[in-house]
């Protein structure tokens, strides 16, 4: 294989038209803010097709520690401020810059070998009603730590251009999922849930996709405050599968919430179904469960809080998927969710799928998708192609996404 060093390039335009293939590394933090995804990929370019062949070289799953955690769910304080936030944007940027030259280290790559690093960052707040959304992680401190070029700030062009910045996985999902034969929903299971529609042969101008609503966020949340912060995730779904589900309170929730009835496209964030949301609607359920005036959570009620919040998430999820399509489809699943054994089998029993694949079925580790989306993402920004998709977004048009940080010189 060539590979094409491009640490001393001047920018990213004198690239497009040598680098035929090479290796590219994606990092992405998710809602979830529980750790740093790193995928390594290398590319090679295919003639007559915007799409590279894609092959995923090293995975890393770096997580967060607890004091990390607690500095980065610090962000998420609608009252934090200016400075911490800068602070924060330096330090992520370190943490991402330590995670790049880790899985260089260990896939024993030179350091000029990457041609680029993708950086999605850290999400702070994502507004698309408001036309802004923040991810940090200074792409300048990564460029450092690794003598890499950098693209990053992949959803502000999309913004400006009137769409909501999200979602940008399913250009990813048509890249390397689409099928002649099969119509496939690939779903999501983040923390935020997403789901991309491809119905057989579509062209990409076809294809449907936009955030269905709360996915790990609200299950992980409740659990934490139902256990007073003793327990964060409900390993493959085992707690939620003790207890009952309230389905009347998950029809409520369901009926009052109009992001579910809109039409995309949409996206959601922590805004809508972080805390705040869980204290208030998870408080409500609370008081009438304990309506004896004990105010012990006992190991049923916690069970049953869990169980109706990722019924809640399943529900949300066949809804969507009922909208877009009702014959025949393949469903693909990823995300960390898919660890829950509870959720994807109620989802799975809801939607009756034609058949259940995972994303490991084609080749790309679900757990990795997204970091190897940032990579794609950064290698198309080299070639001059949009990567977003307006219909899905919203953007009066297609773009190509990113910013790009040079690499310091040795």
């Amino acid at each position: 294989m060539t590979l094409v060093g491009v640490s001393s390039l001047p920018d990213a335009h004198a690239a497009s038209t040598e680098n035929r293939e090479g290796y590219a590394i994606g990092l992405m933090s998710g809602t979830s803010g529980d750790g740093i995804d790193v995928a390594l990929v290398s590319f090679k370019e295919i003639v007559g097709t915007e799409f590279p062949e894609m092959h995923l070289e090293h995975f890393l799953y770096v997580p967060f520690e607890a004091s990390q955690r607690e500095e980065v769910f610090a962000l998420f304080d609608p009252r934090v401020s200016a400075d911490y936030v800068a602070w924060m944007d330096r330090r992520m940027g370190e943490w991402f810059g330590q995670a790049s030259r880790l899985i260089m280290r260990e896939s024993q790559l030179s350091p000029h070998a990457p041609l680029v690093i993708g950086l999605h960052g850290q999400t702070v707040c994502h507004h698309p009603d408001r036309h802004f959304t923040l991810q940090i992680g200074d792409p300048a401190i990564v460029a450092t730590y690794t003598y890499c070029p950098v693209v990053s700030n992949f959803r502000k062009m999309d913004m400006a251009l009137g769409g909501q910045g999200a979602p940008l996985i399913p250009y990813f999902d048509y890249a390397y999922f689409r099928s002649q034969k099969k119509s496939r929903v690939l779903l999501n299971l983040g923390g935020i849930s997403n789901i991309t529609l491809i119905k057989e042969g579509a062209a990409i101008s076809e294809l449907v996709a936009f955030d269905t609503g709360p996915g790990n966020m609200v299950i992980d949340g409740a659990l934490s405050l139902l256990s007073d912060n003793h327990f964060h995730v409900d390993e493959e779904g085992r707690l939620a599968a003790r207890g009952h589900v309230d389905t009347q309170w998950v029809q409520s929730l369901i009926e009052k919430d109009d992001y579910f009835r809109r039409n995309p496209p949409k996206s959601t964030g922590r805004e809508e179904y972080g805390e705040s949301f869980l204290r208030k609607e998870l408080g409500t359920w609370l008081a009438e469960r304990t309506a004896s005036g004990s105010s012990d959570i006992t190991d049923q009620i916690m069970a049953d809080g869990v169980a109706s919040m990722t019924f809640f998430v399943a529900q949300t999820l066949a809804l969507a998927i009922k909208q877009v399509i009702d014959g025949q489809f393949e469903l693909v699943i990823t995300g960390g969710g898919r660890h829950n054994r509870t959720l994807v089998a109620w989802i799975v029993n809801l939607v009756k799928p034609e058949k259940s694949l995972l994303s490991e079925d084609f080749g790309v580790p679900s757990d990795a998708k997204e970091a190897m989306a940032f990579a794609l993402f950064a290698w198309q920004f080299l070639h001059h192609r949009s990567v977003n998709i307006p219909h899905a977004t919203g953007a009066s048009h297609a773009a190509v996404l990113g910013a790009y940080t040079p690499a310091p010189k040795r």
